[in-house]
């Protein structure tokens, strides 16, 4: 069934300018081409006609998005970023774009101008939240705070169009259901700048079905995510204008995964990501065993499996569902299967490393685990020091003369270690966290921990209060 779709699209990119283009099922086709490993052939696909619709060229700045994560290289990250502006840029009401395509479609397709002008208008404000959602992804890899302050102002933009969007399309699709021969739809917004007006008859089901899973996707992440978040923190986030609901996110998501949306693939991963790796981690729904999100996983893989039969990252669920049932050998065999399948997919191969090297240590090859960790820490840009440790962890196990525990690891450019009990100030060389404080009459030494050896100074140190100390203070010193 796949390959059918497959050869379709080829038959597309191959034909004359008169083959009928379908602006509502190729984009899906070229997600499934991503998401099989045809990162050239979707990147081709979207080129091709990403004049021609909105959606493809939401589709083509994806296809940068995508390359940019699997890379994490810095001149990939910058060049997705400048394409996700340029799509938002282009999908904004009011430009040029949305001409060109009606001249286009009502040459082609001969639709009236006002159903045009819905469809397109909220089409174009999703692919408007999706690409500062984008954004926002590209801008926190940074890791600095005016980065997090960046990406939560664009998360802010879309989830408020998200939200806007959702309300306006149930509030469509009720109307509609009731009101089937009316002809205006004078209280739904387009946008800021205006609202979505028009004297067409009401929009085909199957394209209300299509926006509708196109809004639900953005509006569901972000309603899963935020009901994710600690309380403590939710406040804050709601405060900021954010809301969270688990079962409005996740029915949000389903409804997309069986969309014919252009995204319903994302959706799909969503939800393999909820159940293998959410509900087992935040032992969500009362499940007190880690296997509590299998059996749903293992349907919606059963589902797609037809049409994503090479893809990397839906063996990487496989294998998660086997590591969570315990099936260590099962496990290894599927994320052996992907990590090959993602040849050249940095971060793919980085997470099936990770699991890898984890069931590796689970049975006690400490070679094969070592290995594992030893690239992620070298390669990943994420949590060096805990890579650090799990190698040492298997130097030990290995019994080699190298440090057997390590939690500091030295930076190519840098001498300081990543991880740091204590932090000298600017202005002063009193570490910072301080701990206990001695009475004014005592003059014994309260904690006395680390010891001096000839080559080294005193790895830890507790301060002791003495007449000319007056506080007292954990200090922590590396060997020089």
């Amino acid at each position: 069934m796949a390959e059918n779709s497959l050869n379709d699209t080829e038959v597309v990119l191959e034909g004359e300018d008169e083959v009928p283009f379908d602006d509502r099922e190729l984009p899906l086709k070229g997600m499934h081409m991503l998401l099989n490993n045809g990162f050239d052939e979707a990147f081709e696909l979207f080129k091709k006609y990403k004049e021609e619709s909105p959606l493809m060229l939401a589709g083509y700045s994806f296809v940068f998005f995508m390359q940019a994560l699997m890379s994490f290289e810095e001149e990939k990250l910058e060049e997705a970023l400048k394409m996700l502006q340029e799509t938002e840029k282009k999908c904004e009401v009011g430009d040029g774009f949305v001409k060109s395509i009606k001249k286009k479609l009502s040459k082609k397709k001969k639709r009236t101008e006002q159903q045009i002008s819905v469809e397109d208008k909220i089409q174009r404000q999703v692919i408007t939240a999706d690409s500062l959602l984008y954004q926002a992804i590209l801008v926190f890899t940074n890791q600095d705070i005016p980065s997090y302050v960046k990406g939560g102002w664009l998360l802010r933009k879309a989830y408020k169009i998200y939200e806007k969007l959702y309300k306006e399309m149930t509030g469509l699709r009720e109307r509609q259901g009731k009101l089937k021969e009316s002809s205006s739809y004078s209280s739904l917004n387009a946008s800021s700048d205006g609202p979505i007006d028009g004297n067409d008859n009401e929009i085909p089901s199957e394209v209300l079905d299509m926006l509708q899973g196109a809004v639900n996707f953005g509006y569901g992440t972000f309603q899963l995510c935020i009901s994710l978040v600690p309380p403590k923190i939710l406040k804050i986030i709601e405060f900021l204008g954010f809301e969270g609901d688990r079962e409005v996110g996740l029915k949000a998501l389903l409804y997309t995964s069986h969309s014919k949306d252009m995204k319903a693939p994302l959706a799909v991963l969503g939800l393999l990501w909820y159940h293998t790796v959410l509900r087992p981690f935040f032992a969500l729904d009362g499940a007190n065993e880690y296997d509590g999100g299998c059996v749903e996983a293992e349907a919606i893989i059963a589902e797609n499996t037809e049409i994503f039969p090479n893809s990397p990252l839906f063996l990487f669920f496989k294998g998660r569902i086997h590591r969570l049932r315990k099936q260590v050998d099962s496990s290894l065999t599927c994320y052996n299967q992907a990590l090959d399948a993602a040849a050249g997919q940095r971060e793919v191969e980085l997470m099936c490393l990770y699991e890898i090297g984890w069931c590796n240590l689970m049975k006690l090859k400490w070679r094969e685990s070592l290995t594992c960790f030893t690239r992620l820490k070298e390669e990943t840009k994420w949590s060096k020091c805990y890579y650090t440790y799990l190698e040492a962890v298997a130097h030990a196990s290995k019994r080699q003369k190298k440090a057997i525990f390590m939690v500091t690891h030295t930076l190519k450019r840098q001498k300081k270690a990543i991880f740091m009990v204590a932090h000298g100030s600017k202005r002063q060389k009193k570490a910072i966290f301080m701990v206990t404080h001695a009475s004014k009459r005592q003059k014994t030494e309260i904690f006395m921990v680390s010891h001096a050896s000839k080559r080294q100074k005193a790895i830890f140190m507790v301060a002791h209060a003495s007449k000319r100390q007056r506080k007292e203070i954990f200090m922590v010193t590396h060997a020089s």
